[in-house]
């Protein structure tokens, strides 16, 4: 794995302060954590992601991952959006980024309910 800068490492490191944490203390659960939003971001860029891919090889004239069926498949996407190649390439990046980002507002909407739950119930 490549990580270009120390920005990029900020989810690993959050996934090892998780398990840091969960080793010294034995009752904490995944409830508790970070990790949900984590792992809910990660699986809506990869149903993005596989979204855009099948996009990208079924969109174009020509079928398949060759030269002709990716650059077809960007422009045919990019055609979306009243562009061509480099416009395709934004709007089938945006699935990834939008399923991904819906992911974590989710998991942490969930979070957030459950925690405002249970501290009403201690006071």
């Amino acid at each position: 794995m490549l990580f270009p800068s120390l920005d990029s490492l900020k989810q690993v490191n959050k996934v090892i302060d998780e398990a840091n944490a969960a080793i010294h203390d034995k009752s904490r659960t995944i409830s508790q954590s970070a990790i949900p939003e984590v792992l809910a971001g990660a699986l809506g860029v990869g149903v993005g992601g596989v979204a855009s891919f099948a996009a990208l090889f079924f969109g174009g004239s020509v079928v398949g991952l060759s030269a002709a069926g990716i650059t077809s498949g960007l422009a045919a996407a990019g055609a979306v959006v009243g562009g061509g190649m480099a416009a395709g390439v934004a709007v089938l990046a945006a699935p990834a980024v939008v399923l991904g980002a819906a992911g974590v507002g989710i998991a942490a909407n969930v979070k957030n309910k459950k925690t405002e739950g249970r501290q009403g119930t201690l006071l």
